[in-house]
């Protein structure tokens, strides 16, 4: 694949910065929604005697709105590292060392599977994964 300054920016801006604004765009829709939804529960509490259910409603949309805008966080921050090497490398006359150009984009591979894994839908079996490959590295260094 030959690389060059306006391949560069047109894979920067496709792949990373459109993209980008359309998850921004929807996450901010899906915050007004939350923060609606939570507008509605207080008002429908100040009707109601039932102030355990309406604040788990609320906790539970405030949980989920911080985890979702972690995961797109972090997913941002990785692919963009690597999108951003691509934009510069051609200005800097392809000087980006193989490494760490294999690692940026090792880390926005990896991320888009593995930062669902940190969620808490998914933090139990994680935690069941990680301590099974732990025993199974301790096994085979026992056994060395």
């Amino acid at each position: 694949m030959v690389f060059n300054k306006l391949r560069g920016a047109v894979l920067f801006t496709v792949g990373s910065f459109a993209p980008a604004c359309i998850m921004i765009g929807i996450y901010v829709k899906i915050l007004t929604v939350s923060q609606r939804h939570t507008c509605e529960l207080s008002q429908a509490h100040r009707h109601t005697k039932s102030d355990k259910k309406n604040e788990l409603s609320k906790n539970k949309d405030r949980k989920a709105a911080k985890t979702l805008s972690i995961v797109m966080l972090g997913f941002l921050i990785c692919w963009f590292t690597w999108f951003f090497s691509i934009l510069i490398n051609p200005f800097l006359n392809f000087s980006t060392p193989l490494l760490l150009f294999d690692a940026l984009n090792w880390l926005g591979t990896h991320t888009a599977y593995t930062l669902p894994l940190l969620t808490s839908d998914y933090q139990k079996a994680t935690h069941v994964f990680i301590h099974f490959l732990a025993y199974r590295i301790y096994i085979s260094m026992a056994h060395q």
